[in-house]
């Protein structure tokens, strides 16, 4: 299984494909960790690290 694939246009610029089964299970993967609490105590020492605090 590939994420994602890049593919040549008919104006042979190249394209990026993202596989949806992959866009679904990241997006249910993130969902499912803030929901249960892993991202937030992270969040402060992240903003730090990215100094936007």
């Amino acid at each position: 299984m590939r994420a994602a694939t890049v593919r040549e246009r008919q104006d042979g610029s190249p394209r990026f494909e993202w596989d949806p089964t992959f866009v679904w299970f990241l997006l249910l993967f993130f969902l499912f960790n803030v929901g249960l609490g892993v991202f937030p105590p992270l969040l402060p020492q992240i903003m730090g690290d990215l100094e936007l605090s």
